[in-house]
């Protein structure tokens, strides 16, 4: 069996409204759940014979997403917010004499401005999970191993 999950297209937003009917329609597809992620956001994950009518699934269903209550903030905004955050002082990390670059011959100064990317996994995005009788055994390629771990450990309560 396979699982995939549809995500919402911010942390921390829920399912307002779910029509699953289209996904439980695709061949191979067992059942479709709504499942909790973190920063209290939701999805839907497709569980199926295969990854294919897995991914096929998650595309299918209809789902509204609720943003009301995620924070809402653009490049711009922290663009803007960056800006504000570089002219505060912060502790010193380094105790060196820089005084002999106010007479350095040249200066360069430069800025540097991207939009806002998700952090995207570097690693394959799959997970691969051997149940037994008092628990499971995960292999994830993941940054969060705990949280994974966290995560599925509530599913044995």
């Amino acid at each position: 069996m396979t699982a995939v999950v549809a995500r919402p297209p911010v942390f921390g937003a829920r399912i307002a409204s779910l029509d699953d009917t289209a996904a439980r329609n695709v061949k191979g597809v067992k059942t479709v759940l709504r499942v909790p992620l973190d920063r209290g956001a939701e999805g839907v994950a497709v569980i199926a014979d295969g990854y294919w009518q897995a991914s096929q699934g998650r595309n299918a269903p209809k789902v509204e997403w609720d943003t009301s209550i995620v924070e809402k903030i653009d490049s711009d905004q922290q663009v803007a917010l960056y800006r504000e955050m570089a002219t505060r002082s912060g502790p010193c990390q380094f105790d060196c004499d820089i005084a002999s670059l106010e007479t350095a011959p040249l200066h360069l100064e430069a800025e540097f401005v991207f939009p806002y990317l998700a952090h995207a996994a570097m690693e394959p995005l799959n997970c691969t999970v051997a149940l037994a009788e008092r628990g499971a055994e995960l292999w994830v390629g993941s940054q969060s191993a705990g949280l994974d771990a966290g995560a599925a450990a509530t599913c044995w309560v």
